[in-house]
């Protein structure tokens, strides 16, 4: 008998369930009595060259998915080894792939059996067919036959009711033997034949043994066995079939079964628990004896395996060693040694080995220990979601952190457990680039530029044998930023001035700035999307960065412009990304924009304008003036605006209604100047206040022609004294004085008549002088006939002739006083002198000389001298030239030199008398200026001031531009202490999740309770604050000190107003007035000017004067809050005396 090897292919059997080998040899037996035999004889001679030969396999039942199915050849004269190839096809497809495959392999020269293992989806219900081909190697001459006996297929391992095979049993009696024990049964009385044979693992056909069992009765038990020897180490299968054997002919199947025995020594079983632990650390691939090489990856907290090897070879022993060391006998398998692991590639070795075979079986598992971080620190600092954690490198979705636009870097610094070894190493990617070592040895990170968008950074943390690294992904999202809007119209005004982290604003535009464009610019290569007054996604309109938009046309009222800027990821490598999971990377801002309406056209019917109209001009006159004896007018105002409604009236009557392009009815009008008003408001569904454009014709009227006699004398006067007595304006300066008079007309051009006299008795004679309302220009004539600075009275010439002036006294006198008493000061040395202007050196005057006066020996005390020494009513003055320029110094023992060059004061005097950087100008009109001297050695207190409320970068204050509640929280929370023992509770606020400048302080303002959210869960930190809301803040800063003020109020417009309370408090206390007809205005804007005044009286920063130049270019000293916004916005040093008056140190 001669050991055929089966090749390979044996092995991809397996896989394709497709499987060639001797009988049962990879089947597991199936023991059923439902088991069928079905045999096909086909006793035949088939050579190499005879076709292939062709069997059916009749009547085959049903079959369920789990029955096994063998198909058996009965042959002789299997020369496989010599390269015979007999191929087999079941249903017409080979029993396996290739040249060599699905071929017989019985035992070589002898009868013997082939097994094929089949598919039961491959059996088909009734007839199947079983082809055999007699083939060759094409590379081995001879010429071959096969001789063939039958066919069976076995189902079910057979059907075991006649007989069976009770045991079968292989057996390792030597080093290279195996001894096979079958125990088989006769279950009824006949003739049996037994075959058994050992297959190796390579397909060999190492050994055959038959018996025969003739007139065996029923229930009678045969024993069986043989050895094999000559074998090696490994796993063999005993396949042992029972046939029927009536007559002395091989029969049909009764049963087949099989055995497996492994004489190699090998594991049964290999698992590894972490120490403590209670979960399998996971081998790959799952344990098999048959495989040597495993892998497994534990984290950096597991530094020890407890094993649990399984040993269940006979006569075996087992040792273990790790990494590399020496092996150690286990000597209890069942309670093993732990294994201590070191941060890095750790490799665990069992050998088994028996008497048979010292050289064994190597189980060679490697297992990885992975190195952490402790921690991983983001500068600035930024929380990363989730909270880092060291042993979770990569959770769902991973770890994530969003930084502002203008952080175009970041630095990380991680950090190792403090038992990290010191060659653990720490390498970091940015967005897919090479790894990096830490920039001299660490602990940081170089800056790491972000891109605007997503970037991903990877952290290594690499093992010290270099072979096992873990990687931190962070994804660090930049958001994108609006650098500027470029608003075409309204971007100096926006409140609050852009920053672009912040995203709310409002502007107003000019009433006929429409369409308006944006030209808005992006530093990161963000896409911008515009629309305007709209909802819909699809109205958003791409435009470039520096690129002007398209022209955006804005409705009359209220505005909505949203710019969108997005990341430049954002729709490309990122547009398969969750909205939600990339919110960060894209920023609206919201522009609302305010524009008054408009009007197309105003006509007033028979009469022309002056101007051609021009919808952005509000003013506009008549060309000539009505008839006396015309009574009235009709206007057609037209707008093309929208939503717009139209109202008219004139002379400062009721507005009435009027549509687009009708002529209005009949207008009254008077002699004299008629004001015809036409207002366009706007109606905008979405405006919370309504917005209005004026417009104002003035229609002169003649007056009724006087028919009477002319009275050419007309007297100019100040009244009468309290005795009764005529007073003349030149009373206090000298009446023997006589005066020069010229009028200009109310355009200020002057009138086309001589300049007349007005006598020392006060009368003068008006020449054919049209009735109508003048100014009229008074000069001093000096003893000399100087032109000396008088006045501008008002003069109405009636139809009579005769003028009425409103004369008022020429006073020129000015008052010295202590600035810490308040009382007059005497002794004070005052000289006028030149000052250095083009106007006086044109003139030839010196600058910085005393100026030479003529002398009024009637203007006590001090006759109009340049030199003037004031007496106890602290008083001085002079009556100066006409068109010049001066300035003086006062000097008193004990006070401060006052200069008034070091003044920054102005003023405006009549019509073209001023003082300005603290030069008096003298045109026509006197001048009055009354200072204070400063003490020396007086002040009570002194320190320093802190602003409390900002400008803006272009320089300007915005003195009348509405406070935001964002600044208001702002300067709240400047000016006021925190108190810690207040905290309100705050509910979340939508508008408020963006941080932007003002946050901190919104924060600290709500939770003071100073000020409060609206109903509609938002603050609005944009919106101007008005007049009532900023009595109501003030209110709840002062309501325990206002327990018993008075809330009575006398305003007609706060009757049921939520803060009528704290407008009554806050009027009664004197910190707010109402207007000229009895109302409040609660709703209108508060102005940032009026916001300084109110907050410096309440913190008793009044300020009697200020010192240096002004800082502001649209807050003159002229303004009416000068002091106030100074004192609010420039840090300075202050001096306050005993009666409370505070002055600005001298810089």
């Amino acid at each position: 008998m001669q050991a055929m090897k089966v090749r390979s292919w044996v092995a991809r059997f397996l896989v394709m369930c497709l499987v060639i080998t001797s009988v049962g040899v990879f089947g597991a037996d199936r023991v059923s009595a439902a088991g069928v035999s079905i045999m096909v004889p086909n006793v035949a001679t088939i050579q190499l060259a005879d076709p292939p030969q062709v069997t059916v396999v009749p009547n085959v039942p049903a079959l369920e998915p789990d029955d096994s199915v063998h198909l058996l050849i009965y042959a002789n004269d299997v020369d496989e080894k010599d390269g015979e190839w007999d191929k087999v096809s079941w249903n017409g497809t080979p029993l396996g792939v290739g040249l060599d495959q699905g071929i017989l392999t019985g035992s070589n020269g002898q009868d013997s059996t082939t097994v094929f293992e089949l598919d039961p989806a491959t059996v088909l219900e009734g007839n199947n067919t079983v082809t055999i081909d007699v083939t060759k190697d094409p590379a081995r001459p001879g010429a071959w036959e096969l001789n063939t006996y039958w066919i069976q297929l076995v189902i079910g391992g057979g059907p075991a009711d006649k007989a069976e095979i009770s045991g079968l049993q292989p057996t390792a009696t030597a080093a290279d033997t195996v001894t096979v024990a079958v125990d088989s049964k006769a279950i009824l009385a006949g003739d049996y034949y037994l075959e058994v044979n050992l297959i190796d693992e390579q397909g060999y056909n190492r050994g055959i043994s038959t018996q025969t069992y003739t007139g065996a009765d029923a229930d009678e038990v045969f024993a069986h066995s043989f050895d094999v020897s000559g074998l090696t180490p490994g796993r063999y299968t005993t396949n042992a079939i029972l046939y029927d054997y009536t007559g002395g002919v091989i029969g049909e199947v009764h049963h087949i079964r099989s055995a497996t025995i492994n004489t190699a020594p090998e594991l049964d079983g290999l698992s590894f628990v972490p120490s403590g632990g209670s979960d399998s650390v996971v081998l790959t691939p799952d344990f098999d004896p048959d495989e040597t090489e495993y892998t497994g990856e534990v984290p950096y907290g597991v530094d020890k395996l407890s094993p649990a090897p399984i040993l269940t070879t006979t006569n075996g022993l087992l040792e273990v060693r790790v990494n590399g060391g020496s092996f150690a006998t286990v000597t209890d398998p069942a309670n093993p040694t732990d294994i201590p692991l070191h941060v890095g590639r750790n490799t665990i070795e069992y050998r088994v080995t028996t008497p048979f075979d010292s050289t064994g079986t190597v189980y060679t598992v490697t297992i990885d220990r992975a190195p952490k971080l402790e921690n991983l620190i983001l500068d600035p600092a930024t929380g990363l979601e989730p909270d880092f954690d060291g042993d979770t490198p990569n959770p769902s979705p991973g770890y994530h952190t969003t930084v502002g636009n203008p952080q175009d870097s970041i630095v990380l610094t991680p950090v190792l457990p403090t038992d990290a070894h010191e060659d653990t190493t720490i390498t970091v990617s940015l967005d897919g680039l090479v790894f990096e070592a830490l920039p001299n040895g660490g602990p940081d990170t170089d800056d790491l530029p972000l891109n605007v968008g997503r970037n991903t950074i990877i952290v290594r943390v690499t093992s010290p044998d270099g072979l096992v690294s873990t990687d931190y992904p962070i994804v660090v999202d930049r958001e994108p930023a609006l650098a500027a809007p470029g608003l075409s119209a309204g971007g100096d005004d926006l409140s609050p001035e852009f920053s672009s982290d912040v995203y709310d604003y409002v502007t107003v535009v000019g009433h006929t700035e429409t369409p308006i464009t944006l030209t808005p610019e992006v530093n990161g290569g963000e896409t911008i999307e515009i629309r305007v007054n709209s909802d819909d996604e699809a109205d958003f309109a791409p435009v470039g960065s520096g690129i002007e938009s398209d022209e955006l046309d804005l409705i009359a009222g209220t505005n909505i412009i949203e710019v969108r800027v997005k990341s430049p990821d954002y729709d490309t490598a990122l547009a398969g990304v969750d909205p939600a999971d990339k919110a960060d990377l894209v920023k609206t801002y919201t522009f609302t924009v305010i524009r008054s309406p408009f009007l197309t056209d105003l006509i007033v019917h028979d009469e022309d304008l002056t101007e051609a109209f021009d919808a952005a001009e509000l003013g506009y006159a008549t060309v000539g003036s009505l008839p006396y004896t015309q009574s009235s007018v009709t206007v057609t105002p037209t707008t093309t605006d929208a939503p717009v409604k139209l109202e008219i009236r004139v002379n400062g009557g009721d507005y009435v209604e009027i549509n687009s392009g009708d002529e209005s009815a009949e207008l009254p009008v008077i002699s004299g100047d008629n004001t015809i008003e036409v207002r366009a408001t706007s109606i905008n569904p979405i405006d919370e206040e309504e917005y209005s454009t004026v417009y104002r014709v003035v229609v002169r009227k003649d007056y009724p022609p006087y028919v009477g006699p002319i009275l050419p004398v007309s007297q100019l006067d100040a009244g009468v004294d309290e005795k009764g007595q005529r007073v003349l304006v030149t009373d206090i300066i000298g009446k023997e004085l006589t005066l020069s008079a010229s009028l200009l007309k109310s355009d200020g051009k002057a009138l086309d008549r001589p300049a007349f006299t007005i006598g020392s008795n006060g009368s003068y004679t008006l020449a054919n002088i049209p009735a109508d309302s003048y100014d009229m220009v008074l000069t001093v004539n000096g003893p000399a006939g100087e032109k000396l600075a008088g006045h501008v009275a008002e003069l109405a010439v009636g139809q009579d002739g005769r003028g009425q002036a409103d004369g008022k006294l020429i006073d020129p006198r000015s008052k010295v006083t202590d600035i810490a008493t308040g009382d007059a000061l005497a002794g004070v040395e005052i000289t006028l002198y030149w000052a250095d202007t083009e106007l006086n050196r044109s003139k030839g005057r010196t600058p910085g000389e005393a100026v030479k006066l003529p002398e009024l020996r009637n203007f006590a005390p001090h006759q109009n001298n340049a030199v003037q020494t004031t007496s106890a009513d602290g008083l001085f003055g002079w009556v100066p030239f006409v068109d010049s320029d001066y300035y003086f110094i006062a000097t008193k023992e004990g006070y401060h030199t006052f200069d008034s060059r070091d003044n920054a004061r102005s003023g405006q005097f009549g019509k073209d008398s001023q003082i300005t950087g603290g030069i008096i100008h003298i045109g026509q009109s006197i001048v009055t200026y009354d200072f204070s001297m400063k003490p020396e050695g007086a002040e009570t207190s002194s320190g320093t001031h802190e602003p409390y409320m900002n400008g803006y970068p272009d320089g300007k204050f915005k003195p009348e531009r509405g406070i935001s509640r964002a600044e208001l929280a702002a300067v709240l929370s400047r000016i006021i202490p925190v108190n810690p023992a207040v905290s309100v509770n705050v509910p979340q606020l939508s508008d408020l999740k963006t941080r932007f400048w003002a946050s901190e302080s919104i924060e600290t303002s709500l939770k003071q309770g100073w000020l409060k959210g609206y109903t509609d869960g938002t603050f609005q930190a944009a919106r101007f604050v008005t007049r009532a809301e900023l009595a109501q803040v003030i209110y709840n800063m002062k309501a325990a000190e206002w327990k018993d003020v008075s809330l009575d109020s006398k305003f007609s417009d706060i009757a049921g107003h939520w803060g009528a309370k704290a407008i009554a408090a806050a009027t009664n206390q004197g910190l707010f007035t109402g207007d000229a007809n009895g109302k409040f205005r609660p709703n209108d804007a508060v102005t940032r000017a009026e916001a300084v005044t109110l907050f410096n009286n309440l913190l008793d920063r009044n300020p009697e004067e200020v010192s240096g130049t002004p800082r502001w270019s649209d807050v003159p000293t002229s303004y009416w809050a000068y002091e106030d916004v100074m004192e609010a916005s420039i840090t300075h040093e202050y001096v306050k005396y005993d009666n409370g008056v505070e002055v600005w140190a001298a810089e």
